[in-house]
């Protein structure tokens, strides 16, 4: 019995059926994609250096004024910036760089990123298990929000949330809300809650508490290990707890000892020390005391006008933590005092001229105006007792409050902004997440007699986090990026100091470069630790 033979397929044998030959093609794609990718690329190379060509010499004229090199592209960042920022956290003034102007706006593109991403969370997560509520008006409302908040333009919502949220229906601040007796004030301008401010000497507390950190981590990974070894309690979490509290505790108490005294006064009128002021006051509200003040003005007896005109004027520097100080221990001693900002050069003749009781500053600062003060030994330097920290109350002085810190109403704005209109997607996210986990380890969940919260915690949420955490990579990088749109509102974020520094120093490609390779550097740390968290949770099966 013959086999037949299947037909060899033959080779192509002219050079048209080796071109159509699918492997050529393949390989021809390539070379033609990379060939693309390099013109491209050479193109946007040539057009740069054109259009910085046509900026001219100007682009690179170096600090130390010898020519125009590419070397001197940056050199302008150190240029003074010449203006203020209404949010700052890091001390910025007039007189720095506009580095440090840069430095500032990130730092506060930092804080909304990093509190709009946990609020994200958060939020996020509540509105997508509200999402799956067998309350029907629960599901209905949260499903309301969500889709509000997806289809309507974030800029929008920004904009409606501090004009209509913030400025029309807050007070002003002459007539700012206190909530709850306490401390802190709420108007159109923000919210003013107390500040803890961290003196120099603090910085033996930080070292101790990275100690206290370092061994409460130690303590919880060795007693662990032998919990499992043994099968004993060893109370690790009671341990790690009193390593975090016994450390800074005990760099409290040496701070509080060993304290370097780095703060002074100058001052006239007598004035000795810090105590003495109450009875300088004292003597002009003619000799009524201060714990009776309050009492007198409710009599008649003195008027506000007068109270206040009797108050000490203190003088510091603004943004400096001396002058915070200042502000917490006048209010300690109850006396009534109004703080004026100053610059340094100022400061000797406005003490001189009688515009300040006393003016406070750091050893150094002191020096300086006590050398430009004509009669300096009328103003004998006072050491101020300096404990590692004290806390600022703020206190409505004039148009606006002193001490305390403010929460601008334009950083509210746009933290909220932020966390509703990003924590909608976060919820379908989480709502996806829930519900790609199978029914049934919820049924054996319950059959093992867990609550519906304990069944969520412990046997649905762990599951879905492996499906939630990549989508919601993507959020969060967008909730970075999105910060920028805080421009809108006048909020000083990184991109809209950016602007102020482009329209000081026409120097746009330079800045915007920073500002990019910034928003590059988050986004690949948000990235980074999402993705070693992913890992981490995944469940590995055998």
């Amino acid at each position: 019995m013959t086999t037949a033979t299947p037909p060899q397929m033959k080779r192509p044998t002219n050079l048209l059926a080796a071109v159509f030959d699918i492997r050529v093609i393949g390989v021809l794609f390539q070379i033609a994609f990379v060939i693309a990718v390099v013109i491209f690329f050479g193109w946007v190379g040539t057009n740069t250096a054109a259009n910085i060509n046509q900026l001219g010499e100007a682009q690179f004229i170096c600090a130390n004024g010898n020519g125009s090199e590419f070397r001197c592209l940056f050199d302008f960042m150190n240029g003074q910036a010449g203006f203020a920022l209404a949010e700052d956290a890091v001390g910025f003034t007039e007189e720095a760089s506009f580095w440090r102007a840069l430095g500032a706006g990130a730092v506060n593109t930092l804080i909304i990123t990093t509190w709009g991403i946990i609020l994200t969370t958060i939020w996020g997560t509540f509105v997508g298990i509200a999402r799956l509520s067998d309350n029907w008006l629960v599901a209905k409302l949260a499903q309301l929000y969500v889709d509000f908040f997806r289809n309507t333009p974030l800029v929008l919502q920004l904009v409606f949330i501090y004009f209509t949220g913030f400025l029309a229906f807050l007070p002003q601040t002459q007539s700012a809300a206190q909530l709850f007796a306490l401390p802190v004030f709420l108007s159109n301008a923000g919210l003013q809650v107390p500040n803890i401010i961290w003196l120099s000497s603090s910085r033996t507390i930080l070292i101790l508490l990275i100690i206290g950190i370092i061994v409460a981590i130690a303590l919880w990974r060795i007693l662990g290990n032998k919990q499992v070894e043994t099968g004993k309690n060893y109370y690790r979490g009671w341990a790690a707890f009193a390593a975090l509290l016994v450390f800074p505790l005990v760099g409290w108490l040496i701070a509080s000892a060993n304290s370097n005294t780095n703060l002074q006064m100058l001052a006239n009128n007598g004035v000795n020390d810090l105590d003495s002021l109450t009875a300088i006051v004292s003597e002009r509200l003619g000799g009524i005391e201060i714990n009776e003040i309050e009492a007198a003005i409710a009599s008649g007896q003195l008027s506000a006008d007068q109270v206040e005109d009797a108050g000490i004027a203190a003088c510091g520097l603004r943004d400096s933590k001396a002058t915070e100080y200042m502000i917490a221990q006048l209010q300690g001693l109850g006396v009534p005092f109004t703080m004026r900002p100053r610059n340094v050069r100022n400061l000797a003749s406005n003490l001189a001229d009688g515009d300040c009781d006393l003016v406070v500053g750091t050893t150094a600062d002191i020096g300086l105006v006590s050398a430009e003060l004509e009669d300096a030994a009328a103003f004998a330097p006072i050491s101020l007792p300096e404990p590692p920290a004290v806390v600022s109350t703020p206190q409505l002085s004039g148009l606006g409050f002193i001490g305390g810190r403010a929460i601008s109403s334009t950083a509210a704005a746009l933290l909220i902004g932020l966390v509703l209109n990003t924590g909608a997607s976060v919820a379908e996210i989480v709502r996806a997440g829930i519900q790609s986990v199978s029914k049934g380890q919820s049924e054996a969940a319950s059959a093992l007699g867990l609550s519906s919260g304990q069944r969520l915690r412990l046997i649905i949420l762990p599951q879905a986090l492996q499906v939630i955490i990549p989508p919601q990579t993507s959020q969060y990088l967008n909730l970075a990026k999105n910060s920028t749109l805080g421009i809108a509102i006048a909020y000083p974020e990184i991109f809209a100091v950016s602007q102020t520094i482009i329209n000081q120093s026409g120097r746009a490609l330079q800045v915007l470069l920073i500002v990019m390779l910034s928003f590059l550097t988050l986004s690949l740390l948000i990235s980074a630790f999402l993705n070693w968290y992913n890992s981490k949770i995944v469940i590995r099966e055998r």
